[in-house]
Order: C-alpha cells, then structure tokens, then sequence
C-alpha cells in the first residue's frame, strides 16, 4: 500500500474519503463540476458589503465536460460501489430519520455502536452493532 499525502504508513479517514469522492482518482478529469452560487442567507450583519458571500452547488455529472485523463488511483467499480453506498449512508442517517422517535436518540451520539430500529408493527427496538440481539425495546 502506498504511504499517504503525508508520508504516514496509515491514511486517514478524510484522505481516504477524498480519494473515494472525488471522480478525478478514476482518472478521468472533469470541468464545471460545480458553480457559484448567490449565499442562501447572509452570514452576518457586519460581514462587508462590498465582498458578498457565495456557495457552491454541484451540478449533474451528465453536465460535467472531459478535459483529460490522469493516474487513477481508484477503479470506476471502486468508485461506483462507494457511491450507492455513501447514498445509502445519508438516506439512513438519523438526522434524516423524520418518522420515527426514539428514546436513546440522545445517547446515540455518546455511544454510536447503539443502532435504533422500528419494526413495521410499530416496535421500537435498539441493537449494539457487535452484536445481533437486542439491548432494550419499547412499545408506543
């Protein structure tokens, strides 16, 4: 395995999602990725008037011009595979979850091995993620 940016024997996990995220490792290199956008809301009452905030919004990949082509580091069915995943990833998240309560909620982020689930009965249930037994459940 090749050292990291850094030189270190280990990446870390943000070189790591760097590589996995960004379609250039493919080796293939893209232009108008992104554009800029007007701020969505302003930053600050005193922030300066004559240098007005701006976002980056990503647009389609099916709008993205070729440029050219580099070293990939990563293969397209690598970077494929992470995509659905990292989808899937955001679309489970619990901040997204607006549909269900649950009572641990809070400690989750004390304790991340702790996973809630909601059966289609209504039960209300938690799982450690080293384990497949459940630690405590609820009714509603």
């Amino acid at each position: 395995m090749r050292r990291s940016p850094r030189g270190n024997q280990h990446w870390s996990a943000d070189s790591l999602r760097g590589l996995v995220v960004n379609p250039v490792y493919t080796g293939k290199l893209y232009i108008d990725r992104s554009r800029s956008r007007p701020a969505r809301i302003r930053r600050s009452a005193t922030h300066p008037l004559g240098n007005p905030a701006h976002g980056q919004e990503f647009t389609p990949p099916e709008t993205w011009i070729p440029v050219g082509t580099v070293l990939a580091l990563v293969s397209q069915e690598d970077f494929d595979r992470v995509q659905v995943k990292l989808a899937l990833n955001k679309k489970q998240a619990t901040r997204n979850n607006k549909s269900h309560r649950y009572l641990l909620r809070v400690v989750e982020p004390v304790n991340p091995r702790v996973i809630a689930r909601t059966t289609n009965g209504g039960l209300h249930y938690y799982i450690c993620r080293c384990k497949v037994h459940p630690i405590y459940s609820q009714h509603d």
